[in-house]
């Protein structure tokens, strides 16, 4: 079996272990980034397209039920009574590590990030955001992070690392802040 397809096998066993731990695979080990191994072959291509289609229709609709309808079509776990804003970006390649728990609001321009490409690695990890929690606008939530139940992560701001239930936490990267 090449390191290919042991990889690919890694990834699919990682996420049907269903944690927020996000899968890395480190520079040096392999010449490829890993969402390589979820596009592998026409039906990750087709399956990519079709999320890719869902997100756009949904950035495309109003408030509400029709832009959730999307998302959900996309692969997007989408509870109930979630608001998400205009110009919202969910990542597209795989969407369907995205949860949004009941009532939580992702704020205008807010990316949801499921992989990442840097120099030193490529990740894809699960992204959780808690019941009642709010994204704030322009914010970024990296690959692997779960906001928690009621906690906020500020406009602008860039969360890197689990956020803990009630808590609020702002800049780049995101810290909690003073109360």
């Amino acid at each position: 079996m090449s390191n290919k397809q042991q990889d690919r096998q890694r990834l699919k066993e990682h996420l049907a272990r269903n944690t927020t731990e996000p899968f890395i695979l480190r520079q040096g080990e392999c010449d490829y980034c890993a969402c390589y191994l979820l596009l592998y072959g026409l039906g990750g291509q087709l399956t990519m397209m079709r999320r890719f289609f869902c997100c756009k229709l949904a950035e495309l609709s109003v408030f509400g039920a029709v832009k959730n309808f999307f998302y959900r079509l996309a692969g997007v776990k989408v509870g109930r009574d979630v608001v998400i804003a205009p110009g919202v970006v969910l990542d597209y390649l795989s969407c369907n590590l995205i949860t949004l728990e009941d009532g939580c609001v992702v704020g205008m321009g807010a990316m949801i990030l499921t992989h990442e490409y840097t120099p030193e690695e490529s990740r894809i990890g699960r992204v959780r955001i808690g019941r009642d929690a709010v994204i704030g606008a322009r914010a970024v939530i990296r690959s692997g992070v779960t906001v928690g139940e009621r906690a906020t992560v500020g406009m602008m701001s860039l969360a890197t690392r689990d956020v803990p239930p009630g808590v609020t936490v702002a800049g780049v990267p995101a810290k909690e802040l003073e109360r």
